[in-house]
């Protein structure tokens, strides 16, 4: 091999060392801790990886064992494996994930201000005050979060939350002197303010992940729905309560470093999509306030039964749903680790920083502990019933 092909083999192997490397089952994962993302590698990819990077083998000769392995071209599988390096080195975004020590953004003054009209919001663990200076505010919030508005038990920690119209035609949703939301009209200070009270909850714990999920319980089980925004997790746990699941959350659960789970049972969120499918399950959501902006608008709706107190909960299952409108009768496949953590990733569910070797293990542990699935559905009712028959089975 020619020096300079030599030079730059180790130049891109010691990029990738930049990067930590954890074999899972038969396939592994690669991280940067500065860049707080995961790429998932399959088997072959794992080879390569171990042989390349840890073995220190050039990759002509690893393209010439895996062409002899499949019998196929020496020189299809050496321009395969330097793809791979090549993708690997730039799998990353370039931009570093940034620490939250960053300037934030401050708005003076607010909190020496006077508020005319004030709202308490209980939710487990911590409770929130929001202070505004219109009653039809306070009013919208106070019928978003209706079910929270008695003192809970074990409130830890109390913010205060105010909404400050700047007379620009925005209105500023604040933490005391942090800016949290801005809002463009009246009707969308209460997702603005929805947005903020669960980022509040989810932080408040020492967490490993807050998932990008959905989660529900039933008969002593817990169960969650990991799935990107717009694919139907939030009309899904709005019929899975109204039958007799007990509600976590429609949209994040942060889980702990002990791998518990805290409830964070504000309202749920149903886009305007998903109204016509639940109105059978909520008789009166047609008559429901409409709340946000032109292009996304919302309603809220209050669970029927939800966690209390400052409990934490042991996840049993972790279901991806996966609406098909094609699909006529649901279709439950287990899902391998790899898979699951796949789905947290496609998600976008929040890693805890720092992102580190423990953090990923400890993800990854909690993952090997639960029963992991994918579920096709097209219909509701069916669905509902299926993950029924699979939590009551042995």
């Amino acid at each position: 091999m020619c020096s300079a092909k030599v030079t730059e083999q180790s130049i891109a192997r010691k990029t990738l060392k930049r990067y930590d490397y954890l074999p899972v089952d038969e396939q592994g994962i690669i991280f940067s801790p500065e860049s707080h993302h995961i790429h998932v590698l399959n088997e072959l990819s794992v080879i390569i990886w171990e042989l390349y990077v840890i073995a220190a083998i050039p990759a002509e000769e690893i393209g010439k064992e895996i062409a002899s392995a499949f019998d196929i071209p020496v020189e299809v599988a050496e321009q395969d494996v330097l793809s791979t390096i090549n993708y690997w080195i730039n799998v990353f975004p370039g931009k570093k994930y940034e620490e939250t020590d960053q300037e934030e953004s401050t708005t003076p003054n607010l909190a020496s201000g006077t508020y005319r009209y004030h709202t308490n919001i209980y939710l487990p663990l911590i409770q929130v005050e929001v202070s505004a200076n219109s009653q039809d505010i306070i009013n919208d919030i106070n019928g978003i979060f209706q079910h929270l508005r008695a003192p809970g038990e074990g409130c830890s920690a109390t913010y205060q939350v105010l909404i400050v119209d700047d007379n620009n035609g925005q209105f500023l949703i604040c933490l005391k002197d942090r800016l949290l939301e801005t809002a463009t009209s009246q009707s969308h200070i209460p997702v603005m303010v929805h947005r903020a009270i669960t980022e509040l909850a989810c932080q408040h714990s020492e967490w490993v992940a807050i998932l990008h999920a959905g989660g529900a319980s039933y008969e002593g089980k817990t169960l969650l729905f990991p799935s990107q925004g717009g694919n139907g997790k939030s009309t899904l746990i709005a019929g899975l309560i109204q039958s007799g699941f007990t509600y976590i959350n429609d949209d994040v659960v942060p889980l702990l470093t002990d791998q518990t789970l805290v409830p964070v049972p504000v309202s749920l969120c149903v886009k305007s999509g998903s109204w016509e499918v639940l109105d059978s399950y909520y008789p009166g959501l047609k008559r429901q306030k409409v709340y946000g902006r032109n292009n996304l608008q919302v309603k809220y709706l209050q669970p029927p039964t939800y966690y209390k107190k400052g409990t934490t909960l042991r996840a049993h299952c972790l279901i991806r749903p996966l609406y098909n409108p094609d699909c006529s009768t649901p279709k439950l496949e287990w899902l391998s680790t790899i898979d699951a953590l796949q789905v947290i990733i496609q998600a976008e569910s929040l890693i805890a920083k720092p992102f580190t070797k423990k953090n990923i293990h400890s993800l990854i542990s909690w993952l090997k502990s639960i029963d992991c699935f994918s579920l096709e559905y097209s219909d509701l009712d069916r669905a509902i019933q299926c993950i029924k028959t699979l939590v009551r089975r042995p």
